[in-house]
């Protein structure tokens, strides 16, 4: 509802930028809905714009992200990847490295799901070295739980449970209640099958 108000008044008020804003928020209730399709075309138009004038350069990078979450989530792998990688080259070029470390595992992810696992460790490793050196724990924490996992299917569990275990501790310490639960039922998975 907010967010066609504020369309409805940034059309009134024929102002683009705004009007752009709001077609990624409502591509981020769409693809919070389910709604693929519409999220697509909510981030494209927002794009669009953003495409259109240099002095919101920046701004395309939350777009191409979630344009790549959209197509992970519907299944088209390959999109998914397209669009992260070209959310991570305008990051270098544009000189921002705060978030790549979260479109990394974002491509990690993709990777796991297209059971391309050695591909998928070797991003979760990299992006992990840069939450390290950012000391960004809530990512990094994320990305441990999501290496570990992986390390789960590939059944090194050993290994796994070593990044359960940094990632809990993390939690622990952020008190990130999601999360901690989140590791010990990981950690409860490993040890199932290591029969202890």
């Amino acid at each position: 509802v907010y967010t066609d108000r504020f369309r409805a008044i940034a059309g009134a008020a024929g102002h683009q930028h705004s009007l752009a804003v709001s077609d990624h928020y409502r591509g981020l209730i769409d693809r919070l809905e389910g709604n693929y399709p519409e999220a697509l075309a909510a981030f494209n138009q927002a794009l669009s714009f953003y495409q259109s004038d240099t002095a919101y350069r920046s701004s395309q990078l939350g777009a191409l992200f979630n344009i790549g979450v959209v197509y992970q989530l519907a299944g088209d792998f390959e999109k998914a990847l397209d669009y992260f990688f070209r959310e991570l080259d305008l990051r270098d070029t544009l000189g921002i490295e705060e978030g790549t470390a979260n479109t990394l595992n974002s491509i990690g992810v993709t990777y796991k799901k297209m059971r391309a696992y050695d591909k998928a460790l070797d991003i979760y490793n990299r992006a992990y070295e840069l939450c390290r050196a950012r000391q960004d724990s809530a990512t990094m924490s994320l990305i441990l739980h999501n290496r570990s996992l992986l390390k789960n299917l590939q059944e090194d569990y050993q290994s796994s449970i070593a990044d359960a275990e940094a990632a809990l501790a993390i939690d622990r310490n952020d008190n990130y209640a999601k999360g901690i639960a989140s590791n010990y039922e990981l950690l409860a998975r490993n040890y199932m099958q290591l029969n202890q």
